[in-house]
């Protein structure tokens, strides 16, 4: 504080300096703190001097305002939409993926922001934030907070497949309808892709040329698995069971003939099954058997 002080009284005239009406400004002491343990250290200045009893209120002193940002929940930090509030709800320790859910959801937030407070926020990100954050993504996030595109809703489009195999009803597509529109701040964007080879394929990159997702998450129906199975590898080979909706039935045909043999999903797949755990049962599947709706 006293260096805050000397600074300032470099930049004013002696003169005005000198003048008995002239006061020095008020520093409120604030420490942010994201530990994952209690604070217990000391907020007066004076209980950590020796003997400061002895010298009663002659004994310097002053307190700071401690803001522990974890006891704070996230939806009340989401609800005070301010800078302070967005900084807290920042700070927090939780894992990349969720950090960057937390951006985009502070959306409307950052949104409302005056422009002051827009460049103290991405001054404290840049030189606070990302030094936390993996190397490998600092200068992908600069560049979006940068032109300010991360604070867009991220859209993700989910894709489910209509009734085959004489089923009056596919269970994905029951799923996909049930979907809210918006999950953790993200917009879902749902389609119905038919189970026809080939074509699937088509309205589907015809609807992410359209909207652009951020994701592309494709659900389906296996008959008979009584199991939630997470998808670790796709193959790139058609092998039709039964015929699809328009009679097609390929044999170990490449879907792709110049793709590879097999495509890994980009999703934290483990991380995926460890939550979905903790609500129902479920099955790791770890190799496709190519069924219809592994083609998308």
């Amino acid at each position: 504080m006293v260096e805050i002080w000397r600074s300032i009284l470099k930049d004013v005239p002696k003169k005005e300096s000198r003048r008995k009406d002239f006061e020095l400004p008020v520093i409120v002491p604030i420490v942010l703190y994201n530990g994952s343990r209690k604070w217990t250290a000391k907020t007066s200045y004076k209980e950590i001097l020796n003997s400061c009893e002895t010298f009663g209120g002659c004994a310097v002193d002053f307190k700071y305002i401690l803001i522990d940002v974890n006891r704070y929940t996230k939806e009340e930090l989401l609800r005070l939409e301010n800078l302070i509030a967005s900084v807290c709800l920042l700070e927090q320790k939780v894992e990349f993926e969720e950090m960057m859910t937390r951006l985009r959801e502070l959306s409307n937030t950052l949104k409302k922001l005056d422009e002051d407070e827009i460049l103290l926020f991405k001054a404290w990100f840049k030189k606070i934030l990302m030094a936390r954050m993996p190397e490998e993504e600092r200068k992908n996030i600069e560049r979006i907070i940068d032109e300010n595109e991360e604070v867009e809703t991220m859209k993700i489009l989910v894709t489910a497949f209509d009734p085959f195999g004489g089923e009056s009803v596919n269970p994905s597509y029951e799923v996909l309808k049930n979907l809210k529109d918006n999950i953790e701040g993200a917009e879902v964007i749902k389609l119905q892709v038919p189970t026809a080879f080939y074509v699937s394929v088509e309205k589907a990159i015809e609807k992410i040329k359209e909207v652009n997702p951020d994701a592309v998450l494709s659900i389906g129906q296996a008959g008979g698995r009584y199991d939630i199975s997470v998808e670790r590898v796709a193959i790139n080979i058609d092998d039709a069971r039964i015929p699809d909706n328009i009679g097609q039935e390929p044999i170990d045909t490449p879907i792709d003939p110049e793709g590879a043999p097999a495509y890994f999903a980009t999703i934290p797949i483990k991380e995926i099954v460890e939550a979905i755990k903790k609500k129902i049962y479920r099955h790791l599947f770890l190799i496709l058997q190519v069924p219809m709706c592994a083609i998308i």
